[in-house]
């Protein structure tokens, strides 16, 4: 399970078409320990949502062992009804193993596309609860790729509009 914290930020809520930015910060701690850090850009039209996000990845995968991964990712949410929103993302990134103790160092370059839903709620004025789950369809195909991922992936936080 990751704790995810999001923040955007709306120039005008009025708009129907608006620009935003935040950021996304997870932590999961079932099986390995995996920190995310993903900051975000994108564009909102209606009930569709686009964004770029570059990400920075650690996982902590034994005591002199991690996987520490930085590269990118595109996606897209519709909402659905009253909360209930699609997502769509891929993500390309590259990830390196490191034997602290060896030091010995792997790069491989890892493709995902993780698909879901999630819900999203106002707490109140301007912040937002927001979770999704998410499965990823490209971990389960045989690309010789080694993710430090698992799938599903359980995302949430907290979303605040200016």
């Amino acid at each position: 399970m990751a704790l995810m914290i999001s923040m955007v930020l709306v120039p005008n809520k009025k708009a129907s078409a608006q620009f935003f930015t935040g950021g996304e910060f997870s932590v999961n701690f079932l099986g390995n320990i995996t920190v995310d850090v993903a900051p975000i850009v994108g564009y909102k039209i209606q009930n569709f949502r686009a964004g770029l996000s570059p990400v920075v990845m650690y996982t902590a995968t034994g005591n002199t062992e991690g996987d520490l991964s930085y590269g990118g990712r595109v996606y897209g949410e519709y909402l659905i009804y009253e909360g209930f929103f699609g997502h769509a993302e891929f993500e390309v990134l590259n990830t390196g193993h490191y034997n602290w103790t060896a030091l010995q160092i792997q790069h491989d370059w890892v493709m995902g596309a993780p698909i879901g839903v999630g819900y999203e709620r106002e707490i109140t004025n301007g912040v937002w609860f927001k979770t999704m789950v998410l499965y990823d369809a490209l971990m389960e195909i045989d690309l010789n790729q080694t993710s430090a991922k698992a799938n599903p992936t359980v995302r949430g936080g907290i979303v605040y509009q200016f």
